[in-house]
């Protein structure tokens, strides 16, 4: 037997012998076959059949739109788009609407169908998830379609300094990465912003640049606004934390050894005023010698230890109250506390202890060393005559409720234990007041011969416990 057909572009036979066909294209085909059994009533030894082939095509698709902007790719979708799945059967031409379709998701995870029915679902979060549509009518040799779908997302990683310093000009940067290829993608409208301005103020919007203005937090943020992206807009965001402030000066020494002077410059953000102190981590101050709104002079104070410095009383370029800003100045190593004239607590007292008017000096005392702290005791030698007339002020600038005195003192040295026994801590020169930071007292007549001088602490629970610097001015 041998079969073939009338029109073989629509219908071929592959094995003719077999009757094993191909449907070519849409149409109309006669198909026949022949025996070669002589004994076949046409005599030809042919039999053609009446059977008449009509060969239809069927297509069933499915796609995915964005419900905001029209047709989309399946591998190019993102993360929070809203979008409507659709499947379509087309039989010999001819779109044959589908009844009671059922839309279903792999991984609700990534691809969530809000409504079954009408195909509305959401991305929420990367990854790939297969759609599938089922459905009853038509009936077609494939009742079910699916559609895997690539999720996937734009992450903005920002970089820059997370903890930078107040007064500080800094530069943020960030990248844009598709989550489905792993690679930086190019985008543009970039905008920066910030959520406290007052913290952190960006000064160029379009290149990252900012200013830390200020203590505190703040999210530094950034958009990018680009058509080429699925949803126009990512956007990225940062936690900035800034807790110290940078004053840039010009240091004399670098170990910060008592006596060393320090030279500091005002920041971008805070100027000085005449109250403006220094501390040390241990409580020891820096002593002020002058100070103006851009420039502050200190002494290193005596038992200064290693670590950041802390400023009181600025002002911020409006005029308003600064306190409390922790600087990025860091001194190597620790002050020691002796001066030249340390440590005058014992008698007899030597030649290096005898001062004379006129005397200005930046001196020191540790409370370590006596019990009470009767700190430091000098000389001072009127020649004969009449009396010296002086004027003697003592000033620190910490807490510490120091007092001094002036005694007569024998010819030469006192033997040991003679100022306490004879010389009385005359309370006349002496502010009553345990907050005030400067004793003074004029017009102070001393005969001729040796007079001491005594600086101490006159209250023992108002004693400092750490080194005190303190200035001591005889004119």
């Amino acid at each position: 037997q041998n079969f073939t057909s009338s029109n073989t572009s629509i219908l071929t036979f592959i094995d003719a012998t077999a009757g094993l066909g191909v449907f070519v294209d849409t149409g109309q085909a006669a198909v026949g076959v022949n025996f070669d059994e002589p004994k076949v009533p046409d005599g030809d030894g042919t039999l053609r059949s009446a059977l008449q082939i009509s060969v239809s095509d069927f297509s069933l698709t499915m796609s995915v739109a964005s419900v905001s902007s029209g047709a989309i790719a399946a591998g190019d979708t993102l993360v929070t788009d809203n979008v409507q799945f659709s499947g379509t059967v087309v039989t010999d031409g001819m779109v044959v609407p589908i009844v009671d379709p059922m839309y279903e998701s792999s991984d609700p995870a990534v691809v969530r169908i809000d409504d079954p029915i009408a195909g509305l679902a959401t991305f929420l979060g990367a990854g790939t998830a297969t759609v599938r549509l089922s459905f009853t009518q038509p009936v077609v040799p494939q009742q079910q379609d699916s559609l895997v779908v690539e999720v996937g997302t734009f992450i903005v990683n920002i970089s820059g300094p997370v903890s930078p310093v107040m007064g500080t000009n800094v530069m943020y940067s960030a990248t844009v990465t598709d989550t489905r290829t792993g690679q930086d993608t190019a985008a543009t409208g970039v905008n920066w912003t910030s959520s406290d301005p007052t913290v952190v103020e960006i000064t160029n919007a379009t290149t990252g640049q900012a200013f830390i203005r200020d203590i505190g937090q703040a999210n530094v943020m950034v958009s990018y606004t680009d058509p080429t992206l699925p949803n126009a807009q990512v956007t990225g965001s940062s936690l900035v934390d800034i807790t110290e402030e940078r004053f840039y000066g010009t240091f004399s020494v670098a170990t910060g050894d008592f006596g060393d002077p320090v030279f500091v410059d005002s920041s971008g953000v805070h100027k000085f005023t005449d109250s403006t102190r220094v501390f040390f981590p241990n409580g020891t101050v820096g002593f002020v010698t002058s100070a103006t709104a851009d420039l502050l002079r200190f002494t290193v104070g005596a038992g200064t230890d290693a670590g950041p410095l802390l400023m009181l009383n600025l002002v911020d370029e409006t005029g308003a109250p600064r306190d409390s800003v922790l600087t990025e100045i860091t001194f190597v190593g620790q002050g020691t506390v002796a001066d030249r004239f340390e440590l005058n607590n014992t008698f007899p007292l030597a030649a290096k202890d005898s001062i004379g008017p006129p005397f200005l000096e930046i001196l020191s005392i540790d409370p370590t060393q006596t019990a009470p702290p009767d700190s430091d005791f000098f000389y001072m030698s009127v020649p004969s005559g009449p009396p010296l007339v002086v004027n003697i002020t003592v000033d620190w600038q910490q807490d510490a409720n120091l007092d001094f005195f002036v005694c007569n003192g024998l010819p030469g040295n006192p033997p040991p234990g003679y100022l306490i026994g004879l010389c009385s801590r005359d309370p006349i020169f002496n502010n009553a007041d345990p907050t005030a930071k400067t004793e003074t007292a004029t017009n102070v007549s001393l005969g001729p011969g040796h007079h001491v001088l005594g600086i101490y602490c006159r209250v023992p629970a108002e004693c400092p416990t750490v080194p005190v610097t303190y200035r001591l001015d005889i004119n």
